[in-house]
């Protein structure tokens, strides 16, 4: 009986944490699922860190503080708003922009014959949203079964 109460009065303590993030769901937004992602991993991360002393943890820990990084990035737009900022009308900046990410520069450039800086900047600042939200499900994926403690 004793467990059983402990159990539930567990269970409804988690509803509550979750109801603050369901609250505001809108089942058109597909922001409102990185939302989800982000509160289950930071409780996923503090879970981590309370423990860290039973278990060696500092692995996962770095895995989750990369999937919360990555994260952020994608659902603030962070690579879009980073290209916004730049002057368009400096050559020098965005010639530094390029020079910085040139992986994904040199292809577009290439591939977009015609286009002006700023468009083929705009390819650039997708591109690189694009590959952190890869690299976020892919962090995810390698590690997810770890997470489970």
């Amino acid at each position: 009986m004793v467990r059983w109460l402990k159990i539930t009065l567990r269970r409804l303590k988690n509803v509550l944490r979750w109801l603050k993030i369901t609250y505001y769901d809108d089942d058109y937004d597909f922001c409102f699922i990185y939302d989800v992602l982000e509160f289950k991993l930071k409780n996923v991360k503090k879970h981590f860190e309370e423990n860290h002393g039973i278990f060696d943890l500092k692995y996962d820990i770095d895995k989750v503080n990369l999937a919360l990084s990555l994260l952020n990035k994608v659902k603030t737009t962070y690579y879009e708003d980073e290209f916004l900022d730049i002057d368009k009308n400096d050559y020098n900046k965005l010639k530094e922009y390029f020079r910085l990410h040139h992986n994904s520069s040199k292809k577009l450039i290439k591939n977009n014959e015609g286009k002006t800086l700023s468009e083929i900047g705009f390819l650039v600042s997708f591109d690189r949203h694009k590959k952190a939200k890869q690299l976020l499900f892919k962090v995810i994926e390698m590690n997810i079964e770890r997470w489970w403690i």
